[in-house]
């Protein structure tokens, strides 16, 4: 099966506005290296003692996808990507997932500069390997009103301990 493209969060779309304060947050957290900023952010107590030091190397390290973004002086270049839903849905199926009390994106951000920039075509290429033009997470936020909130996941590449 090939992998679902991924295309930019609709400017018109509620959940934007939630997906950029949530990258805001997400992306200061990880720019201070500090576990106590970015830890609740990641899962909080649900992020395992292994994963928590996969992510501490990634930061650290000055060859990762992060490395470029955390230590750029000025604002990197962002894009908030969503997942294309697959033209035979039908209407209904496309109604469904649109009133759905929640919503995930990747955010991708780029320290390079001009107009050459390339984004992931997929979440496969969102995968925060060394040489990629790119850092991503991904941002999973939820209306519900027993847990509404967001939380972000970062995919950990092989050379990090990741999958």
């Amino acid at each position: 099966m090939a992998p679902v493209p991924l295309a930019e969060l609709a400017s018109d779309s509620p959940w934007l506005p939630r997906i950029e304060a949530a990258a805001d947050e997400l992306l200061a957290a990880l720019k201070s290296r500090d576990a106590r900023r970015w830890k609740p952010l990641l899962g909080g107590r649900w992020l395992g003692a292994g994963d928590q030091r996969a992510i501490e190397r990634l930061l650290d390290d000055r060859c990762s996808a992060f490395a470029a973004v955390l230590a750029a002086d000025t604002p990197p270049a962002r894009k908030i990507l969503g997942w294309t839903v697959p033209p035979g849905y039908s209407v209904d199926e496309r109604a469904e997932i649109a009133a759905r009390p929640g919503a995930e994106a990747l955010v991708c951000w780029s320290a390079k500069d001009g107009g050459d920039r390339r984004w992931p075509r997929s979440a496969a290429e969102a995968d925060n390997a060394r040489g990629r033009g790119f850092a991503c997470a991904r941002i999973v936020h939820s209306s519900l009103a027993e847990a509404p909130g967001w939380r972000a996941f970062i995919e950990l590449p092989a050379e990090a301990g990741g999958v």
